[in-house]
């Protein structure tokens, strides 16, 4: 590694001093039908979408090519794309002709940047003007426009993905996703980071499927990549304003600014608050409330037309009053059989429908989170074909939370235990966790008129720490001998793992792509992977200073992984394709709430995957767009989470699973104003030989957080006005019922839910001014973005309520 670091330092000062005498400078101007100037048109090398700007208040624009051999495109929404020769390169008009046509997103899914409709696998890419027109914020918002894409989300802070069922129970650093994700590229190795904050997002890519050859570190499920927007050699900005209900405010902005035609800089900073969609009645707080600041900074240097530099650093920092966690009616086991002070409680208390927005208990819940990171990009390009590019990532991270699992007050626990004369139990849950990562990648990237081979190197290493506390709060009752009178007496007990992990990975990878016919091509690509991990971990009250039991151990995991997919082109917008892909996570170490150092000390095995797709992507004139796919995966070894009598969890291996599904995208321009998007996902998945006792096995269940059914339908129509343009928008999201427990008790089930979001704007015809009036789950739906059961009762962390308010966003140049 310090040869490789050594090499690149000489490669970057050589190239400092490398010139191209053949580039040159263009210039032009962009209009509309009439003459009038289009602000805002993008403009960008063919083939080299890093290379681009955007046109100024009156429609101009200079960008630097490398010869006279390029040619430029030239997008404008409402607008059709035009590609440009230089024939006249000292003096382009470009008049752009008004016509709805669907957009062409541009993709890196297999590392290389193509056409989302030529890549054989099954992908949603939401850019940048989907992410804003639907007001997506975060990765929950991603999940929502996302069939086949799930997560569970607790603390306000974290979050476990999953996509087309293949997630993880993973709240240890003993433990990994089994869906990836990356942040520019990055893996993102804890819930935590996972929860990326959505502002000045290029685009939003969902990659579905396992990924064997290129994406590396456990993408054996698939792989959701944020990509912020870069530094572009133009100077131009943007602020946004935002206000609504439950005290909602916003401030967000970027500001993209040129040094020199070799230096650019963008900055970029967000600032989100709500005043809480619930409240605590004992202590007066409103709680699920959120206040997020987050700050990006993006260098991007071009040392020579041959070598380029990018760096960037972001900051996150979140905090909340905890979470609203409900008991509600509905899921019982047996009638509370086992737990009459819980049904005593809903009756008297309780006894309302899932949406009650309101808690008494005491204890101070909280969720907060601080995340500092940095990336560094290095680009080579050896000759028109051929690059090497290296890029560094590290991440920091410290977050914690306490939430409790019911809504009720100490007062009214001692109350239901001297009621039944049984005793109650409630319970907290609360994490620490801070860690960090590093990891680096050199990739080779070659291309012909007829292939693309793309191989690398991939090094990382992961530091993780924890507290996780299981805080049990009883109420005890008791019979006076001589008056017989009931009493109840109240205990707490903190029950704390603290398991550190260091992780340690390494991945070669390479892939081959070829025509073999025109409109035939054959990809194939291998990965090996090799992982270790030096885990340690102790149980104990820390009240009591007791420690119950410790235990350190080491272990290491490899596999090679891979994929193949041939694809062929009927015409130049009509392609079906077949893959073949396998997957691969490596094994880890019991979940923190293992009870018995017997447990901790058993090292699981690994995850694997082989899955098959077929699938067609049609697009009709760029008018109609129909993508089809089904696919099937074969899964084994999934790292499972379940309770033990005892209230503790334990971690195995389930024998195996699969996943039988098909997929459909339907995206029309119906007109010149109307626009429509259906996205449908069917997964039906069957679960063998989930072990939760030495002769207790559960066959024919399903896997957790994979609805049935998941549909988005999303309507979209524009009318141009003299001096600007209204745009309105429905969007509906229907996800069907899934369970978040794996051994599929009725305590621990989602109900379906289906939302309805909806938006009105108005932009200027210059687009320099945009007004959004904004609605969000306008039929007021309740339901859960986490369950767990407990007492025999069903407890649910609850979704937003209906949400409305304005936006006022105002371009400079």
């Amino acid at each position: 590694m310090k040869n490789l670091n050594q090499l690149l330092i000489v490669m970057f000062m050589a190239c400092l001093w490398t010139a191209n005498s053949s580039a040159q400078v263009v210039t032009g101007k962009v209009v509309d039908n009439n003459n009038q100037p289009l602000v805002g048109a993008s403009i960008y090398e063919e083939g080299n979408l890093s290379n681009g700007t955007i046109t100024d208040a009156n429609g101009s624009f200079s960008l630097t090519v490398p010869s006279l051999n390029a040619r430029l495109v030239c997008s404008f929404i409402g607008y059709k794309s035009q590609t440009i020769s230089l024939e006249n390169f000292e003096a382009i008009t470009v008049k752009m002709e008004a016509g709805q046509l669907l957009d062409d997103v541009v993709v890196t899914a297999r590392k290389t940047e193509e056409s989302a409709q030529d890549v054989p696998m099954s992908i949603t890419a939401l850019d940048a003007r989907v992410l804003a027109r639907r007001g997506v914020i975060d990765i929950e918002g991603i999940t929502l426009n996302t069939p086949s894409f799930s997560l569970d989300n607790f603390g306000g802070t974290k979050v476990r993905p999953a996509i087309r069922g293949l997630g993880s129970e993973n709240t240890s650093p003993g433990q990994d996703f089994s869906t990836g994700v990356f942040y520019d590229g990055i893996y993102m190795s804890t819930n935590g980071l996972a929860a990326v904050d959505v502002y000045d997002m290029e685009r939003v890519e969902t990659l579905k499927g396992p990924q064997g050859a290129l994406w590396g570190k456990n993408v054996i499920g698939g792989g959701i990549n944020f990509i912020p927007a870069k530094p572009e050699f133009s100077n131009y900005g943007k602020l946004s304003l935002t206000g609504g209900n439950y005290a909602t405010f916003g401030l967000t902005g970027f500001a993209n600014l040129k040094s020199s035609d070799r230096l650019a800089h963008r900055i970029a900073f967000n600032f989100r608050r709500n005043g809480g969609y619930a409240e605590n009645l004992t202590t007066g707080d409103r709680i699920d409330d959120m206040q997020r600041t987050s700050a990006r900074y993006y260098l991007k240097a071009k040392a020579s037309d041959k070598f380029t530099i990018d760096f960037s650093f972001d900051y996150t920092g979140d905090n909340n009053n905890g979470k609203n966690i409900q008991v509600f009616e509905g899921n019982q086991l047996d009638e509370f059989e086992n737990a009459p002070g819980y049904e005593y409680l809903l009756n008297t208390y309780g006894g309302k429908e899932l949406g009650t927005r309101e808690e008494y208990f005491e204890d101070n819940e909280f969720g907060e989170r601080t995340v500092f990171g940095g990336r560094l990009g290095l680009r080579f390009d050896i000759n028109e074909k051929s690059s090497l590019q290296w890029i560094t990532g590290y991440r920091s991270i410290e977050d914690a939370f306490f939430d409790t699992y019911n809504q009720f007050s100490t007062a009214q626990f001692i109350e239901a235990a001297i009621a039944t004369n049984t005793e109650v139990t409630s319970l907290g849950i609360g994490d620490e966790t801070s860690g960090n990562q590093l990891s680096s990648e050199l990739r080779f990237e070659s291309e012909s008129d007829k292939s693309n081979f793309i191989a690398g190197l991939f090094v990382g290493r992961e530091d993780g720490n924890q507290d996780f506390t299981f805080a049990v709060r009883r109420a005890t009752p008791q019979t006076d001998s001589i008056t017989g009178d009931i009493s109840a007496t109240t205990s707490e007990t903190d029950l704390v793992w603290s398991p550190d992990n260091i992780s340690m990975d390494l991945g070669l990878f390479a892939q081959y792509s070829y025509d073999l016919t025109e409109g035939l091509n054959f990809t194939a690509g291998a990965r090996f992977n090799s992982n270790s991990k030096e885990f340690s971990n102790t149980y104990g009250i820390p009240a009591a200073d007791l420690e119950i039991w410790s235990y350190t151990g080491d272990d290491s995991w490899d596999a090679v992984t891979w994929n193949t997919a041939l694809k062929y082109n009927f015409t130049k917008n009509a392609m079906v394709y077949g893959s073949v892909a396998t997957g691969y996570k490596p094994g880890g170490y019991q979940v923190v709430t293992t009870s018995s150092v017997e447990a901790a000390s058993i090292p699981l095995d690994n995850e694997t995957s082989t899955s098959v797709e077929l699938g067609t992507k049609l697009d009709f004139k760029r008018k109609t767009r129909l993508n089809l796919s089904l696919f099937y995966t074969d899964y084994a070894g999934l790292q499972t989470v379940f309770l033990q009598p005892d209230g503790s969890a334990t971690t195995s291996n389930i024998e195996s699973a699969t996943i039988t599904g098909a997929e459909v995208e339907f995206i029309a321009a119906l007109s010149d104003n109307l626009f429509s998007e259906i996205r449908y996902a069917y997964i039906n998945t069957d679960v063998d030989g989930l072990q939760t006792g030495p002769d207790m096995v559960l066959n024919d269940l399903e896997l957790l957080r994979v609805p049935e059914h998941e549909l988005t339908a999303n309507l979209i129509y524009r009318q141009r006005l003299k001096k600007g343009r209204l745009e309105y928008s429905g969007l509906y999201s229907y996800r069907g019922e899934m369970f978040d427990n794996p051994q599929n008790v009725p305590t621990e089930v989602r109900p379906s839910v289906g939302l309805i979001d909806a938006y009105v704007s108005y932009e200027t015809a210059n687009l320099e001014w945009n007004i959004q009036l904004w609605g969000k789950n306008l039929s007021n739906e309740n339901y859960s973005v986490n369950s767990f059961g407990s007492q025999g009762s069903y407890s649910a962390l609850l979704g937003a309520p209906r949400t409305f308010g304005v936006t006022i966003s105002k371009f400079f140049m």
